[in-house]
């Protein structure tokens, strides 16, 4: 079985820092500007993402997306 990992940002600390650094974790964030509605971004490392995509030809056929 495969587990996908994601954990927030938090609101706190240094600019550009996050506290969950871990390299198998992905980190989601969201921004808020002049009072308008959040809408979640994906902050990534940019290479050798797993995107949540149904499994083709028994590729990862195992793993769960949700």
């Amino acid at each position: 079985m495969k587990v996908f990992v994601s954990a927030s940002a938090g609101n706190v600390g240094a600019a550009g820092s996050v506290v969950n650094a871990a390299p198998w974790v992905l980190t989601v964030a969201a921004i808020l500007r002049l009072l308008a509605f959040c809408s979640p971004d994906i902050t990534a490392p940019g290479v050798n993402i797993l995107a949540a995509y149904p499994p083709q030809n028994g590729e990862n056929a195992d793993a769960i997306f949700l």
